[in-house]
């Protein structure tokens, strides 16, 4: 696996064993989600839906990185993607326990892949 690929700072990438590695938010260690309602480099979750699902921001003045990129949420407000998908952590997710996984059918965890 080539662990020198680039990702945002906000993001931090864990080897979690059999599980592989996968993708967190740093600080805060919480793990990262996709929506199957987002289109590409757009955000279905908004007002109500991010008090449960916080995008992963990106600050004004963050440029791309290899495969993430930045998309505007509906209020202006810069929000990572990963190969074009929006991404999210669960609020009061446990960090080894992920609870989001498969909720409502739509949500997925962001496994890392090469």
């Amino acid at each position: 696996m080539d662990f020198n690929l680039p990702y945002p700072e906000q993001v931090g990438l864990t080897d979690e064993g059999d599980k592989g590695y996968v993708f967190r938010r740093c600080p805060g260690n919480a793990r990262l989600y996709t929506y199957d309602l987002d289109t590409p480099l757009r955000s279905a979750c908004n007002d109500a839906c991010q008090a449960t699902w916080t995008p992963v921001p990106a600050s004004p003045t963050a440029k791309p990185l290899g495969q993430w990129t930045i998309i505007r949420s509906d209020n202006g407000q810069g929000q990572w993607a990963y190969r074009g998908k929006p991404v999210y952590t669960l609020v009061g997710d446990a960090p080894y326990k992920p609870k989001g996984d498969g909720m409502g059918g739509q949500w997925h965890l962001l496994p890392y892949e090469k």
